[in-house]
């Protein structure tokens, strides 16, 4: 078990939540509760997720406990990066900056692939080996962002040489000659499908490296994708969210009679991707200044609309190109997504609907999937049922977790806004 000196949960250290009045004190002990969730889960994840002989182990059972003979996925190693250098910004733990250095240089020597064709290698085995030295975008996109975290906590300009690296590998090598990058690298062209999921990443990954660096060229790149997203990715017609597309970027999965040339499990449109591209156009449109004439509001409502479960507590993980509901089993991390929509939202508008969303869904959340006794122990699916489906904690599902609960804290008052009207733009997020 790894030993962290300067480990701290430091809930004190934090800046104070605002006062409340009595009539709204379930909204500050709910929010005193994810602080606290979030300070204590990372300490735990610091005690027993990190390998002593490097890395970032994949889960932790049930128990808390490190499950050891996992391969290790890349992208989930620079996603664990992302949450320890947050914490350590927010003040949640004061080495988190070091954590995440140590895994950042584990992964660059393990996972930096010196073949002649450079990239990064997609699956290590649990012993640190390369296992798949496929080159995904998706995985490059996630390198970005931890380059981006690991420069804006301390300053390193090997993070910012990485970065450059893994820019120019994804330039050289996946660029796809009518927009956008490949989703595979070297591989053969029947396998050359269009997604939309790395892109949105790399979107992210952009927009985080503008912010750390102020460095225009990621903030051109960010404007490529948003760009890509409402010429290719964003149907404005159905007000949908297409995930799969062949090489000229026609949808697959729109009409009903293409359903069967996707992948078993995938879906068309996944309600949870429409409400996290809700937040990150409102990410770009804070750093960029650049609208999004309403598509941000309007991607939420249609996450509502057609991916609530019966309940209309959660959101499911598939529809069809028509809305109807396609897969029924419910992740978690669609619903720190629809936290985070709901928290654009309101950050725009200040609308007190889309405030009660971002409060009914921490809720949720807490209730159904964060009711472990162990902090940083979660409960990652449901079946289509409403079934639990027990397995270990995923710790690709913490990045979610930090990103929803930090954005959170940080946009969410305790007390009410001073323009409690509901925002026409908003309307009833049905």
């Amino acid at each position: 078990m790894r030993q962290h000196q300067e480990t701290s949960v430091a809930v004190g250290a934090a800046p104070r939540l605002a006062p409340s009045t009595s009539a709204h004190r379930p909204e500050q002990d709910l929010l005193v509760w994810v602080r606290e969730w979030l300070g204590a889960s990372v300490a735990h994840w610091a005690e027993n997720g990190i390998c002593p002989e490097g890395g970032a182990y994949e889960a932790l059972d049930q128990n808390g406990t490190a499950v050891t003979d996992l391969d290790r996925r890349v992208r989930v190693q620079f996603r664990q990066i992302y949450v320890f250098a947050h914490a350590h910004e927010l003040g949640l733990m004061r080495d988190g900056d070091d954590i995440a250095w140590e895994i950042f240089e584990y992964v660059w020597r393990r996972a930096w692939l010196t073949d002649g064709r450079f990239g990064w290698a997609h699956l290590l085995s649990a012993d640190g080996y390369v296992k798949d030295p496929s080159r995904l975008a998706y995985d490059h996109a996630f390198a970005l962002f931890a380059c981006a975290w690991q420069y804006r906590v301390n300053k390193d300009g090997r993070a910012l040489l990485t970065a450059t690296h893994t820019l120019r590998f994804l330039d050289e090598a996946m660029r796809a000659p009518n927009g956008g990058w490949l989703s595979e690298a070297f591989v053969p062209n029947d396998r050359k499908r269009r997604l939309q999921n790395p892109h949105m990443h790399l979107f992210e990954a952009c927009l985080a490296l503008y912010e750390a660096t102020g460095k225009e060229l990621f903030l051109e790149r960010a404007n490529d994708i948003f760009t890509l997203f409402l010429t290719r990715f964003y149907d404005r017609s159905s007000n949908r969210l297409f995930e799969v597309f062949n090489e000229g970027w026609a949808p697959i999965g729109r009409n009903a009679g293409d359903i069967e040339r996707l992948h078993a499990g995938e879906a068309p449109v996944e309600p949870g991707h429409m409400a996290e591209w809700s937040w990150l156009l409102s990410e770009h449109r804070r750093l960029s200044g650049r609208p999004c004439t309403g598509i941000s509001a309007k991607l939420l409502r249609g996450a509502v609309r057609d991916g609530l479960d019966r309940s209309g507590r959660f959101l499911i993980d598939g529809v069809n190109g028509k809305g109807q509901p396609l897969i029924w089993s419910r992740r978690l991390w669609p619903q720190t997504e629809l936290l985070r929509g709901a928290l654009a939202e309101f950050r725009r508008t200040e609308s007190q609907e889309a405030r009660q969303l971002a409060l009914d869904t921490i809720k949720a959340i807490k209730d159904q999937y964060l009711c472990e006794a162990i902090p940083g122990v979660w409960r990652d699916r449901y079946d289509a049922h409403g079934r639990l489906e027990r397995g270990p904690a995923p710790a690709s599902t913490f990045y979610h977790l930090f990103g929803a609960f930090s954005a959170a804290l940080s946009i969410l008052d305790v007390m009410p806004s001073k323009r409690s009207a509901p925002s026409a733009t908003c309307g009833r997020l049905q």
